[in-house]
Parts: C-alpha cells; sequence; structure tokens
C-alpha cells in the first residue's frame, strides 16, 4: 500500500537536514530557522526541496516559504508560538491566513518535485 503522506515524509527529511542543529550547523541560530540558507546538507532531496523554496521566495511567494519553513522547522512549537515567531519576523497572519499560506506552499513543491529537477 503506497504511502498517504509522501510529501510529510519528504518535508521531515529537509527539517533533518536544514532545521535544528544542521541549522546551527550552517552559522544560523535557532531562532533563524525561518530564513533560507545557501549552504548545502549533502542529503540530495533536502538540498532540491530547500531550492524549490528558496524560489518560492524569489517569485515573491515569501510569506509561504516561511510559514512552511514554521511549520516543518518547529514543530516542537504550538501553534501560537509559531505565529508569535513569524510575527516578530514581519509576517502578521491569522490561524486561519497560516494554514491557507501553508497549504499553498506544499502545493507548490508537490509540483515542483513532480518536475524533473
Amino acid at each position: 500500500m503506497p504511502d498517504p503522506h509522501p510529501l510529510k515524509q519528504r518535508l521531515q527529511t529537509w527539517a533533518v537536514a536544514y532545521g535544528g542543529e544542521q541549522f546551527a550547523r550552517f552559522g544560523y541560530s535557532p531562532d533563524d530557522r525561518l530564513a533560507a540558507t545557501h549552504a548545502t546538507s549533502g542529503d540530495e532531496e533536502a538540498d532540491r526541496i530547500e531550492h524549490i523554496v528558496q524560489r518560492l521566495e524569489r517569485i515573491g511567494r515569501w510569506k509561504e516559504a516561511r510559514v512552511l519553513r514554521a511549520e516543518v522547522f518547529l514543530t516542537d512549537l504550538p501553534e501560537a508560538e509559531r505565529l508569535q515567531r513569524l510575527k516578530r519576523i514581519g509576517l502578521t497572519i491569522s490561524r486561519a491566513g497560516y494554514y491557507i499560506y501553508l497549504n499553498a506552499a506544499c502545493a507548490y513543491v508537490e509540483g515542483a518535485l513532480g518536475e524533473q529537477p
């Protein structure tokens, strides 16, 4: 039986490679996990997802990218704290807005992963 949430697993791989302690390895403090990094992790799939999210930011969809980073990199925090962290970096959104941006970001990443690298 195929996995019903393949994107979720791929995003978790990305989080392991680019979030948490790995993020500090790239020279960022733990509070900077919502910012893009220009390093590579050595994990080809995680690097591809990072490039896709950076492309999302470059085309002007930075809100979606930051919400996706918050959701995936800050899973240990309650929703209210993730919204507060986003507010600190200039993204004041409602809970409903958070999930609208998250769904848009996931759809974009999923579509981009379906393309040839």
